[in-house]
């Protein structure tokens, strides 16, 4: 529920609390980059979303580790003959799948390289998320930091067009000096009141990235200053990193899209094996015991599945197209990552 998004909301205290914030700190009384990062994790719908995707394919991996499925059953009948023993028939058996060419495992492999997957899909919203947050973030410190010059501006201007009108009663300067500078100061509150506008609207877009109503977030103000010291230091840890090779290996090596990718070709590397490995056929055993008009009878059933191997191949070949398609893709995106760090190191210099 919408309403319950807030910053006194329990089990987003108790969220922060495990983030290691004090009670004594709590509830948030501004907002600085922590706090807003925060509340967007816990409360935006978006992650919520993909932490539930996450979640649902994470339970499959349990699915894989239990065993195929077995069967039981129990045959009953009679017979109408006068020279048999007993005229009752009874019967059971039990069935049960062996699985040849480690199918379970693979099939766990698989399941867990999706549970992967689905994790750094997750870790990929919150990361844009995240972004999308602090673009907004920034637009609007600068913002607010447009409107103090523009304040600054009008009250220039409210004192030139002060001093214009003495002159104006003095007799030293002209209608047309008044016009001007009335001209000039209408422009600038036109501005100051646009800017202001655009302010109203950066913060609505943070409250709406962080999934709170814009009632309730705007009841803390946000801590311009605190900012700004914050992104400037993580600017400066930036600026640390001297050589472009470790740019590069920190780029390829934290990159979430990049891992994505890795466990998408994962994925299809073990559906390749499985495709292998369904070659070869599974087994059926079906012990059975049988009483039989005074006869007991104990029986063993082996029942396999014949597999096509013009079938099998066409799929291995298509599982080898996949794989492939995949590892182009891993190259590509990590070329254009190394790429992407070595232009970007001139613009910090």
């Amino acid at each position: 529920d919408l309403s319950d998004a807030g910053v006194d909301n329990k089990d987003f205290l108790d969220y922060l609390i495990k983030k290691g914030y004090t009670k004594q700190e709590l509830p948030i009384q501004n907002w600085k980059l922590s706090e807003l990062l925060f509340t967007q994790e816990f409360y935006n719908r978006e992650i919520a979303l993909a932490k539930s995707e996450w979640d649902i394919i994470k339970s499959n991996e349990a699915l894989t580790k239990l065993k195929p499925t077995s069967s039981i059953g129990i045959n009953i009948g009679k017979s109408d003959s006068n020279e048999e023993i007993s005229k009752n028939i009874y019967g059971g058996g039990i069935s049960f799948i062996f699985e040849s060419a480690n199918k379970k495992i693979i099939r766990h492999e698989i399941a867990f390289n999706k549970t992967q997957s689905a994790y750094l899909a997750y870790q990929i919203s919150v990361f844009e998320k995240k972004i999308k947050l602090l673009e907004d973030l920034i637009s609007y410190i600068e913002n607010q930091d447009l409107i103090i010059v523009q304040k600054k501006k009008v009250k220039l201007n409210q004192s030139i067009l002060h001093m214009a009108r003495k002159r104006f009663n003095l007799g030293l300067a002209s209608q047309v000096d008044i016009d001007r500078h009335t001209l000039a100061i209408s422009g600038a509150y036109q501005l100051l009141i646009s800017l202001q506008i655009k302010q109203e609207n950066l913060k609505r877009n943070l409250a709406t990235h962080v999934g709170m109503k814009f009632q309730k977030f705007n009841q803390i103000p946000i801590n311009v200053d605190h900012i700004k010291g914050t992104l400037e230091k993580s600017l400066e840890s930036f600026r640390d990193i001297e050589k472009i090779n470790e740019i590069k290996y920190t780029a390829t090596l934290n990159s979430l899209s990049l891992r994505k990718l890795l466990a998408d070709y994962a994925i299809s590397e073990s559906e390749l094996k499985y495709e292998i490995a369904k070659q070869y056929p599974d087994y059926i055993f079906s012990p059975a015991y049988t009483y039989d008009l005074g006869n007991y009878i104990w029986s063993l059933g082996i029942d396999s599945v014949i597999t096509s191997s013009k079938r099998n191949e066409i799929l291995i070949n298509r599982a080898k197209k996949i794989r492939g398609a995949q590892a182009s893709k891993v190259y590509s995106y990590q070329l254009d990552l190394i790429n992407k760090a070595e232009n970007l190191v001139p613009k910090f210099e």
